[in-house]
């Protein structure tokens, strides 16, 4: 699968909850910076870059809308679009070659 974030600008990428020890082990990659952190549960957080939780992003999300850890990417990041409950719409299937 393939995103397409030059349409829908890593729409996925906003209020996503982020395991704490994750956070803080690539605090040097956040690139919007985080105005307070909200605990979910024992694990996860999530990171307040704008008062507005519609402007909520990942503190990891570029301009370019591009993931600064994207290697290093939390698993709710690596699963999105695969399992039915985080279906994404601008998600395209690659094309296989045979």
């Amino acid at each position: 699968m393939s995103c397409q974030t030059n349409i829908c600008k890593a729409s996925c990428c906003y209020n996503v909850p982020l395991d704490a020890q994750e956070h803080l082990a690539f605090a040097d990659k956040i690139v919007n910076p985080v105005l307070s952190l909200l605990r979910i549960d024992e694990r996860a957080v999530l990171a307040v870059t704008d008062p507005d939780p519609s402007k909520n992003k990942c503190p990891f999300l570029t301009e370019d809308s591009k993931c600064n850890i994207y290697v290093h990417r939390p698993q709710v990041c690596k699963k999105y679009g695969e399992i039915p409950q985080l279906k994404c719409k601008y998600l395209k299937q690659k094309n296989k070659q045979k």
